[in-house]
């Protein structure tokens, strides 16, 4: 459920990219440095969101070269402890993902995840220990999701609370005010991840009979959404966002607040748009989610 978090790149100053792609960089070398070069590739942009609203000082910026880059040296936002933090959420996000994959999947695909799992499971504990409240919420959390889709039930908002509250538990990394703001804009960004994504899997979950809260509320089949229903999905996610650039607008002034703005006003609201505009029946086109965090609509 990550990789939709992202700013509108075309709408940034040149100075907040240069600003975002080094904060993009430096969860990646943190991940790289923390848990080894293949955990590296898990890396997705929801984290350098996080990153940047746990930041608290002027960053320092260095270049570096990288794997992927080794020709050109590249800005690194880095010796922040944000993006340690950043860096060990990727890492716990991306272990209950496969938890999730082992769940979903069958045959061979199982055995992948099963054996990814096993290989992330040392990363899995290290990262708890740094973020202790949040693995102790979301091994509550995630059984009593799984019981609601067992259930198969036809509500969006409680498997969608489900996911915000595990979101949400990282904010403690924060401390006083700042914890309690950092906490609503996790918890309202958390509920819009699960239910665009869960749009966003129509086609997929109907063509696998996978439950999808979406399909249930609505009674979908292969017909995919109406204008009515997609109004009402537009309503509820762009009451999450404003709840969100609200409680934004309480934080400190940092450099990396601009880049912040943008993502809720106008990166997120894109993705928003981009999702539900598509057909999403059978053999239809659908938002990818590349690790890059690039934005395409494919056939």
């Amino acid at each position: 459920m990550t990789g939709y978090v992202r700013a509108s790149k075309s709408l940034l100053r040149v100075c907040d990219l240069e600003l975002y792609k080094a904060c993009y960089c430096g969860v990646c070398h943190a991940i790289k440095k923390r848990y080894g070069f293949l955990a590296s590739n898990i890396l997705a942009y929801d984290f350098a969101f996080l990153a940047m609203l746990l930041v608290g000082e002027p960053l320092n910026i260095c270049k570096k070269r990288c794997a992927p880059h080794p020709f050109k040296k590249r800005c690194v936002a880095t010796e922040n402890v944000a993006f340690d933090r950043a860096a060990d959420a990727n890492v716990l996000f991306f272990y209950w993902k496969l938890e999730d994959a082992c769940i979903d999947s069958k045959g061979l695909k199982r055995l992948f995840y099963r054996l990814l799992k096993r290989f992330f499971k040392s990363h899995y504990v290290r990262a708890s220990k740094f973020l202790p409240i949040t693995a102790k919420k979301a091994s509550r959390a995630m059984p009593d999701l799984w019981a609601l889709e067992g259930k198969q039930v036809a509500s969006i908002d409680a498997p969608a609370d489900c996911f915000a509250q595990m979101l949400s538990a990282l904010s403690e990394c924060a401390e006083g005010e700042k914890k309690r703001i950092l906490s609503e804009i996790l918890y309202t960004v958390g509920r819009w991840i699960y239910i665009i994504d869960a749009v966003d899997d129509i086609k997929e979950d109907l063509a696998e009979k996978r439950y999808n809260p979406v399909v249930k509320r609505y009674e979908l089949g292969v017909e995919g959404l109406t204008d009515e229903i997609k109004s009402e999905l537009i309503q509820t996610l762009e009451h999450s966002l404003h709840r969100a650039q609200a409680s934004l607008s309480l934080l400190d002034n940092t450099e990396v607040v601009p880049i912040l703005e943008n993502i809720l006003t106008a990166g997120l609201p894109l993705i928003q748009k981009t999702v539900l505009q598509v057909d999403t029946t059978c053999n239809s086109k659908k938002f990818r989610k590349s690790s890059k965090g690039k934005v395409s609509i494919t056939q």
